[in-house]
C-alpha cells in the first residue's frame, strides 16, 4: 500500500500542478492555484467579482458560473456605494478608498498624507477603468451592451496594498472584454509608457507585445458560429495605444480609443471607440505630489501613434538622401570647376597652315553588312567573311590655300572618304594613312571640320542664334561671350548671309515654317556647328574595325590634335532658333570657356558677314521637311551648316556634297564662300568637298581634284585641264578620247561612271610620287592610332579582317565648355524654343483642365460605401492611366530631336549627360508636372477625396513621381530604338501592361502564379496603392448596410479585401518609384552614352 501511495501520490500532484498552471485573464501559477488580477478568482482566474472592493482580494464574493461562464447580469451582481464598472473596481470617492483602507489596518487618514481617488485618466500607481463599447458594426452583430476594463500598471508599489489592489509588473496593462455581463476575450501587453498633456487633461498609453486571447464558446469566440471572432482576436498583437480625453464634468466620464493595427483595419483609424468611460484609482496623495515619478511631457499625445518606419524604409530613405546630398556635392563641383575655366586665360583659336594628305587609304565592309547577323541564332550565311572594297588605297594631300574638288558618280566612295578624313564612324575596317604634314605656325592638333551632305539645323533658332551657340559651346569657355559674339558676326559676313542674321532657320523638307534658303542654311551649317577648339578626331568614335595610320605630322607651333571641321551632308540645325542664336550657341559651347561672352557675340557677328547671311540674322531657321513651319532657305541653311563648324577655326574643312540640292546660284555662292575660306589670306586652311554634278563654272573654283570610281583613285592632282592632260599622256589608248570644249566635270564623270579596266591599273600622279614606303617623322599626329591604332594580323591583313577587331576606343573628348555651362546654355535653348513652340505645352493644359473636369464630374463627390470606395479607387486609377498615356509625347520628342542631338554630339558641343539633364528638365517641368498638378486638383477636390492638406499634398508627391518614372522610361525607349514607331508601339503595350497588373481589375492575389511576380515590375501598381494607402490612412470609414446590418469599417479591410493592398506600403511604394526613377535614369545616360552616337 505504501509502495502504491508512493507512486498515486506524485502523478495526482503533477496533474493538480499542471491544471492549476493553466491560469486565464494571463494570471501566474501559485501551486496549485493562480493569483489573478484585480477583480478575478477562483482556481483558474476565470471567475469574476461580484461587488466587493478591490481591496478584499481573494476575500471577494465571485459569481457564480452559468452555462459555464460567469454572468454578472444573471447573477444580478451590483456595486456598493463608492465603487462602478464592470466588476465594480472602479471607486468614485475618496471615501471608497479611505474606508476599506483602515478597516485594514493601513494608514488611510493621516492629515498630511491621506488618501485619495483619482478619477483622472492619469495613472499614478495603478488605476482602473470601464468603458463602454461604441461601435456600429460590432452593435450590429451583438446588439447587447458590450463593456472594456482595463487596468494599467504604473507603480504597483506605490498602491495601498501591493499585490491585492494592483497586479503584474511595472508598465503594464491587462484588458477584459464583456458582453452582456460574461467576459468575451482578455489581452496584456507590457513595456509600457504615459504620456499626459497638463493644459487638456488628457492621457495616453503607448505598449508592445499586446497579446489577447479569445473565451472558446463565449459569443464573440464560436458561441454564435456565423460571427466567430476567434482568429481576429488572437491574432491582435504588435503595439498597443490607449488614448483617453479629460473627463466630461457634466457627465462625470471620458472617451478613449483603445488602438491596434487589427483594429484600425476593422473599425478606422480611432480602433475599438470607447464611451462613457470611468477612471478610478486610490491613490496617497503624496504619490499624486510627487507624480508618481511619471515623466510629464507637456504635449498632446492625443494623436494616433502608428507603427514605426520598417528598416528598409528607413535604409531607402537613407539612401535618397545620400543621393541628394551627392547631386548637391555634384553641382558646387560643377561650379567650381566653371569658375576655374572662366578664368584660366585665353587659349589660341584661330591656328594656321595645315595640310592634309592620305596614304594608301583603304575602307573595307563585309559583303553581309546591314544583314540580319543570323550568326546570333547560330545560323551563317554562305560567303558572310567576303568582303566589299569601298575605298581601295587612295593618296591624295590638299596644302593650306586650296581647295579640292572629289568627283565621282553616285556609289564611287566620294561621302565614305569625305567622312573617315573627317573622323565619322565607320562600321567597316580602315587601313592607311592620314597625315597633316608638318607646318610652322600651328599648336595642337588640327582641327577638322566637316560640313555633311544634308543641313541638318535647328529650325526655330535663327541664323545668328544657331551660329552663337555653335560658338558658345565649341569654342573655349575662356573665350569672352562678347568675343564670341563677335567671332558670329564676322562670320555671317564672310558667309554671305548676313541679311538673314535674324531670320530663323526653318525647315525646307515641308515639315516646319520654312526660314532661311537651301543655300543659306548650308553656309550655316559650316559656320554654326564646328566652331569650338576641336582636337582632331577627338569627339568622332568607330564603331567597326579600325586599322592603319591617320596622322597629324607636328610643326613647331603644333600642340594636340588638329581641328576637322565637318559638314554633312543634310543640314541638322535647331529650327526654333534663329540664325543668331544657332551660331551664338555654337560658339558658346565649341569656343573655350575663357573666351568672353562678348567675344563670341562679336566672332557670330563676324561671320554671319563672311557667311553672307546678316540680313537673316534674326530670322528663324525653321524646317523645310513640312513637319513645322517654313524659315531660312536650303542654301541659307547650308551657310549656317559651314558657319557652325567655321566658329572654332577649324585647321580643316571637309563637306560631304555641299552643293547638293541647291540651285546653281546658291551652289556658286557656297563654292565661292569655300574658296575664299581656302585662300584666306590670314588663315589659309585645306577645304576638300565631294561633288556630285558640278557645273563647269563650280568646277573651276577648285584647285585639286581627286576622281574616285568603285573606290578606287582614277586622278589625284591639279584641277582645271590637268585631268585632261593626265588621261591623254598615261591612258591614251584606255580612257575615253575628250571632246574639245565638253565640261571637265562632265567628263571625269563619264569616265568613273563606266571606266576601262586599264584605268584601275594607272597610278594616279600623287600615288607616284608618293609611291614606297612612307616613314612617320616623330613629329606627325597619327591620327587613326588615337582613334584606335594601326594594328596587323599575323596573316599580314588589317586588324579585324580575320575575325579579331582593333581596339576602337578613342581617348576621352575634351570639350571646350564645363559641365554646368553646357546645361546652362542647352536650357536657354530649350526655354527659347518652349516659348516660341507653344502647341504642345498649350495642348498638355488643355487637356489636363479638359479630362480634370471630366474625371471629376465622373466621380464627382463619391460617398464613402463599399461602392464608392471602389469608385474612389477608380478615379486614382484614371488618373494613373491618364498619366501613362500622355507621357507617350516625351517619347516623341525624344525621336524629333535625335539627328541634332547626333551632330552636335559628334561634334563635341557638349556631353550626353547635359544634353539629357536640360531635355529631361524642359520636358518634365511644362510637359508633366504642371499637367499633372492641374489634373490631380481639379479631380481630387471634385471627387471629394481626403479632406486634408497632407493627404492632399501626399497624393500629388505620388503623381509627379510616377510622371517622372513615365517619362524618363519613354526617354528609354526613344533612345533605344532609333524607329519611332516601334518605340511607341512598346509604350501603348507597357500602358496596358501597367494596367492589368496595377490590382484595379484583377486582384493580385488571384492572378496564377506563374504570372503573379509581373506586378512587382509595374510602376503603376505602386502609384495606385500609394494612392490607395494615402486615401485610407485619413481615415476613411465605410458606412454601408449589408442585408439591412449596418456596417461602419474602416477603409482598409475592403481595400485589403478587394485590391490585396497593404495598409503600411505607401512609404515602401514611394521608395519603389524612386527606385525605378533611378533604374530609367541609368537605362537612358545608358544608351544615351553607348549607343545613341553618330554611325556612319
Amino acid at each position: 500500500m505504501r509502495a502504491l501511495r508512493a507512486v498515486w501520490y506524485p502523478i495526482v500532484l503533477g496533474i493538480a500542478s499542471v491544471k492549476a498552471q493553466n491560469c486565464e485573464n494571463y494570471g501566474t501559477p501559485d501551486g496549485s492555484n493562480c493569483s489573478c488580477p484585480t477583480g478575478f478568482g477562483g482556481p483558474t482566474c476565470s471567475s469574476v467579482a461580484c461587488g466587493g472592493t478591490i481591496f478584499q482580494g481573494s476575500q471577494r464574493p465571485l459569481t457564480p458560473p452559468s452555462s459555464g461562464f460567469a454572468n454578472l447580469t444573471s447573477a444580478g451582481c451590483s456595486c456598493q456605494d463608492g465603487w462602478t464598472g464592470t466588476g465594480c473596481n472602479v471607486c468614485t470617492s475618496s471615501s471608497s478608498c479611505i474606508d476599506p483602507t483602515a478597516s485594514l489596518g493601513g494608514q488611510s487618514t493621516g492629515v498630511s498624507d491621506p488618501m485619495v481617488c483619482n478619477t483622472a485618466p492619469r495613472v499614478y500607481a495603478a488605476g482602473h477603468m470601464s468603458c463602454d463599447v461604441n461601435n456600429p458594426t460590432l452593435q450590429a452583430l451583438y446588439p447587447r451592451k458590450s463593456t472594456l476594463n482595463i487596468m494599467r500598471t504604473r507603480q504597483p508599489s506605490l498602491t495601498p496594498l501591493p499585490g491585492v489592489t494592483a497586479f503584474g509588473d511595472p508598465e503594464t496593462v491587462f484588458a477584459q472584454l464583456f458582453y452582456d455581463g460574461v467576459e468575451q476575450f482578455y489581452c496584456h501587453a507590457d513595456t509600457c509608457s504615459q504620456e499626459v498633456n497638463d493644459s487638456d487633461g488628457s492621457a495616453s498609453w503607448h505598449c508592445n507585445d499586446l497579446k489577447c486571447t479569445c473565451r472558446p464558446g463565449s459569443s464573440f469566440c464560436g458561441g454564435v458560429p456565423m460571427t466567430d471572432l476567434t482568429s481576429p482576436i488572437n491574432g491582435l498583437v504588435g503595439t498597443l495605444d490607449i488614448e483617453c480625453s479629460a473627463v466630461n464634468a457634466s457627465t462625470n466620464s471620458g472617451s478613449c480609443r483603445f488602438i491596434q493595427q487589427t483594429l484600425q483595419q476593422l473599425f478606422g483609424p480611432d480602433g475599438l471607440p470607447l464611451d462613457g468611460c470611468k477612471f478610478g484609482e486610490c491613490v496617497r496623495q503624496s504619490v499624486i505630489d510627487s507624480g508618481g515619478n511619471l515623466t510629464d511631457t507637456g504635449t498632446n499625445a492625443t494623436g494616433t501613434t502608428g507603427p514605426g518606419l520598417s528598416s528598409g524604409v528607413i535604409a531607402g530613405l537613407a539612401v535618397v538622401g545620400g543621393l541628394v546630398l551627392l547631386a548637391l556635392l555634384t553641382l558646387i563641383w560643377g561650379l567650381w570647376l566653371q569658375r576655374k575655366a572662366r578664368f584660366s586665360g585665353l587659349k589660341d583659336i584661330d591656328r594656321r597652315r595645315v595640310a592634309l594628305e592620305w596614304v594608301n587609304l583603304t575602307y573595307i565592309v563585309p559583303s553581309s553588312h546591314g544583314r540580319p547577323p543570323l550568326k546570333w541564332i547560330g545560323l551563317r550565311e554562305s560567303g558572310e567573311h567576303d568582303e566589299k572594297t569601298i575605298l581601295d588605297a587612295l593618296t591624295g594631300r590638299v596644302d593650306p590655300g586650296q581647295m579640292m574638288a572629289i568627283l565621282g558618280p553616285s556609289g564611287a566612295g566620294k561621302t565614305t572618304l569625305v567622312e573617315i578624313l573627317a573622323g565619322k564612324s565607320k562600321s567597316g575596317v580602315i587601313s592607311g594613312q592620314v597625315l597633316t604634314p608638318a607646318g610652322n605656325d600651328i599648336q595642337g592638333t588640327p582641327r577638322i571640320g566637316f560640313v555633311p551632305q544634308q543641313d541638318i539645323l535647328p529650325p526655330m533658332l535663327t541664323v545668328f542664334e544657331a551660329l552663337l551657340f555653335a560658338a558658345r559651346l565649341k569654342l573655349p569657355e575662356s573665350v569672352p561671350d562678347t568675343e564670341k559674339r563677335e567671332r558670329v558676326d564676322a562670320l555671317l559676313q564672310k558667309l554671305g548671309i548676313e541679311g538673314i542674321r535674324n531670320t530663323r532657320i526653318g525647315d525646307n523638307t515641308g515639315g516646319k515654317a520654312r526660314g532661311i534658303s537651301g543655300g543659306e542654311m548650308r553656309r550655316v551649317s559650316i559656320g554654326a556647328g564646328k566652331t569650338t577648339l576641336v582636337e582632331i578626331l577627338a569627339g568622332k568614335s568607330k564603331s567597326g574595325v579600325v586599322s592603319g595610320q591617320v596622322l597629324t605630322p607636328a610643326g613647331d607651333d603644333i600642340q594636340g590634335t588638329p581641328r576637322i571641321g565637318f559638314v554633312p551632308q543634310q543640314d541638322i540645325l535647331p529650327p526654333m532658333l534663329t540664325v543668331f542664336e544657332a551660331l551664338l550657341f555654337a560658339a558658346r559651347l565649341k569656343l573655350p570657356e575663357s573666351v568672353p561672352d562678348t567675344e563670341k557675340r562679336e566672332r557670330v557677328d563676324a561671320l554671319l558677314q563672311k557667311l553672307g547671311i546678316e540680313g537673316i540674322r534674326n530670322t528663324r531657321i525653321g524646317d523645310n521637311t513640312g513637319g513645322k513651319a517654313r524659315g531660312i532657305s536650303g542654301g541659307e541653311m547650308r551657310r549656317v551648316s559651314i558657319g557652325l563648324e567655321l566658329i572654332a577655326s577649324p585647321d580643316v574643312l571637309i563637306l560631304d556634297e555641299p552643293t547638293s540640292g541647291l540651285d546653281s546660284v546658291s551652289a556658286a555662292r557656297v563654292a565661292s564662300l569655300l574658296r575664299e575660306i581656302a585662300h584666306d589670306p590670314v588663315n589659309p586652311i585645306p577645304v576638300i568637298a565631294s561633288i556630285h554634278q558640278p557645273s563647269s563654272q563650280l568646277y573651276q573654283r577648285f584647285d585639286t581634284i581627286l576622281v574616285l570610281s568603285q573606290g578606287h583613285a582614277l586622278y589625284s592632282g591639279l584641277g582645271s585641264m590637268a585631268p585632261i592632260y593626265h588621261f591623254r599622256t598615261n591612258a591614251a589608248n584606255v580612257a575615253p578620247p575628250y571632246p574639245e570644249g565638253y565640261n571637265v566635270a562632265d567628263y571625269l564623270l563619264e569616265v568613273a561612271s563606266d571606266p576601262p579596266v586599264g584605268l584601275f591599273d594607272l597610278s594616279p600622279p600623287n600615288r607616284q610620287r608618293r609611291s614606297g614606303s612612307h616613314e612617320t617623322t616623330d613629329k606627325e599626329h597619327n591620327i587613326l592610332q588615337k582613334e584606335g591604332g594601326s594594328q596587323r594580323s599575323a596573316d599580314g591583313l588589317p586588324a579585324g579582317l580575320n575575325g579579331t577587331p582593333a581596339d576602337r576606343s578613342r581617348r576621352r573628348s575634351n570639350y571646350a565648355t564645363t559641365f554646368l555651362t553646357q546645361f546652362q546654355y542647352l536650357s536657354g535653348r530649350e526655354w527659347k524654343i518652349l516659348r516660341r513652340d507653344k502647341s504642345l505645352f498649350i495642348t498638355h493644359l488643355a487637356v489636363a483642365c479638359v479630362l480634370g473636369v471630366f474625371c471629376g464630374g465622373l466621380y464627382y463627390q463619391t460617398d464613402e460605401t463599399i461602392a464608392g470606395f471602389q469608385s474612389r479607387v477608380g478615379c486614382l486609377f484614371f488618373l494613373g492611366a491618364l498619366i501613362a498615356f500622355s507621357s507617350l509625347s516625351a517619347l516623341y520628342n525624344i525621336v524629333e530631336i535625335r539627328p541634332l542631338f547626333l551632330r552636335e554630339r559628334s561634334s563635341a558641343y557638349y556631353s550626353p549627360t547635359a544634353w539629357l539633364l536640360s531635355r529631361f528638365f524642359f520636358d518634365m517641368i511644362p510637359l508633366r508636372l504642371i499637367p499633372t498638378i492641374i489634373v490631380s486638383t481639379v479631380t481630387y477636390w471634385m471627387a471629394g477625396l481626403a479632406h486634408h492638406p497632407a493627404n492632399f499634398f501626399k497624393f500629388l508627391f505620388v503623381l509627379v513621381l510616377y510622371s517622372m518614372a513615365m517619362t524618363l522610361f519613354n526617354f528609354f525607349l526613344g533612345t533605344l530604338f532609333q524607329n519611332g514607331g516601334i518605340a511607341i508601339l512598346l509604350s501603348a503595350l507597357t500602358a496596358l501592361y501597367q494596367m492589368t497588373f496595377a490590382g484595379f481589375f484583377v486582384h493580385l492575389n488571384s492572378i496564377p502564379p506563374v504570372l503573379r511576380w509581373l506586378q512587382w515590375l509595374c510602376p503603376l501598381k505602386y502609384c495606385l496603392e500609394a494612392l490607395s494607402v494615402n486615401e485610407v490612412g485619413s481615415g476613411l470609414m465605410i458606412v454601408d448596410k449589408l442585408q439591412g446590418v449596418p456596417v461602419n469599417i474602416s477603409a482598409n479591410l475592403i481595400m485589403n479585401t478587394l485590391f490585396g493592398f497593404g495598409s503600411g506600403n505607401y512609404y515602401r511604394d514611394i521608395l519603389v518609384l524612386f527606385a525605378f526613377i533611378a533604374g530609367f535614369g541609368l537605362g537612358v545616360i545608358g544608351i544615351v552614352w553607348l549607343k545613341v552616337r553618330e554611325r556612319r
